[in-house]
């Protein structure tokens, strides 16, 4: 992964961007309460602000939006961040995060292939190209995110996990060519479009939920109703590796997905007690189950169990390795 030398923000403040100014927005002063004005960098002419944190060649970008009580989200402007090999993006970032209501717009952060991590939770749209060729990210945490625009993170080739709690939509080659990408967890989504995961070649299983499941019990076809889309788009997982899905007991998550290299077999999973349990093997969550972070069974010492044995009268059956 390539590392960009720290460039001051003073210097990017003449070409890119304009430091804070009281201009009245929650934004602001979301920002200049978190950290002091004079930390504060504006995106362009924007009412959207930032702030840098941490080490140089290792910072946090935290970008401020508007109060958690306004409807209304601070956007980062199209393509704010990318062109020019991302000379307008701050040198040594390499997370990034959000803070009240916050959207990102198209190409905002097109080739930052500095970023390794970035935590979006709470903002509700991440735009068409948003994050495209990223290739230095490993993870993201999604939570409360409802949308992915196209291409969202096309070619992020570096990523191994995604939490999508929550995301209800995710939309045409959202995720291309994220080749390291294992497992996903779809509990909760409405709408897969196109290519979706084109090319995830790593990609082995998903969790299907009953959002995705029709009243007899198979998963939705990708169909439209007044302009809004739902289900899966059967080309979702082209060229992709999958061939497991998780699917709610009782129902058979039947569907036909074109341009896998061979059909999907289906594991019922249960919930009983809060815990996940398929395949023989218990789970604390679904997207734990989507990631194969089963509970391990407790190996105990044969004196432990013959007093565990005694307590609770329970039979032990010894296994030798």
């Amino acid at each position: 992964m390539r590392k960009s030398q720290f460039i001051f923000v003073l210097m990017l403040s003449t070409a890119f961007t304009t430091m804070a100014r009281a201009d009245g927005t929650s934004s602001y002063e979301n920002c200049a309460t978190a950290v002091g004005a004079s930390n504060c960098v504006q995106i362009g002419t924007s009412g959207t602000y930032y702030a840098l944190s941490g080490d140089e060649g290792n910072q946090t970008m935290t970008i401020y939006g508007t109060k958690g009580s306004e409807s209304t989200a601070a956007t980062v402007p199209n393509k704010a961040f990318s062109g020019k090999s991302m000379s307008t993006f701050p040198g040594g970032v390499t997370s990034l995060k959000t803070s009240g209501n916050v959207d990102i717009g198209p190409g905002a952060f097109i080739k930052a292939t500095g970023l390794k991590s970035i935590d979006l939770t709470g903002v509700q749209t991440i735009g068409m190209d948003a994050f495209q060729g990223a290739t230095g990210l490993t993870s993201i945490d999604l939570t409360g995110v409802q949308t992915i625009e196209s291409a969202a993170f096309s070619g992020a080739t570096g990523l191994t996990s995604v939490d999508l709690t929550g995301v209800q939509t995710i939309k045409a080659y959202a995720f291309e060519g994220a080749t390291k990408l294992t497992s996903v967890d779809l509990t909760g989504v409405q709408t897969i479009g196109t290519q979706a995961f084109k090319g995830a070649t790593g990609l082995t299983s998903i969790v299907i939920s009953d959002s995705l499941l029709d009243s007899n019990g198979n998963i939705l076809g990708y169909t439209q109703r007044n302009g809004v889309y739902t289900g899966i788009n059967p080309y979702a997982f082209n060229g992709s590796g999958l061939n497991t899905i998780y699917c709610p007991a009782g129902m058979t998550c039947g569907n036909s997905f074109e341009g896998l290299s061979g059909t999907p077999k289906v594991i019922p999973y249960s919930i009983e007690n809060g815990q996940i349990k398929a395949g023989g093997k218990t789970y604390a969550s679904l997207n734990d189950l989507a990631s194969g972070n089963y509970i391990p069974k407790r190996i105990y010492t044969i004196d432990e169990a013959e007093k565990v044995s005694k307590k609770t009268g329970n039979t032990f059956k010894l296994r030798y390795k």
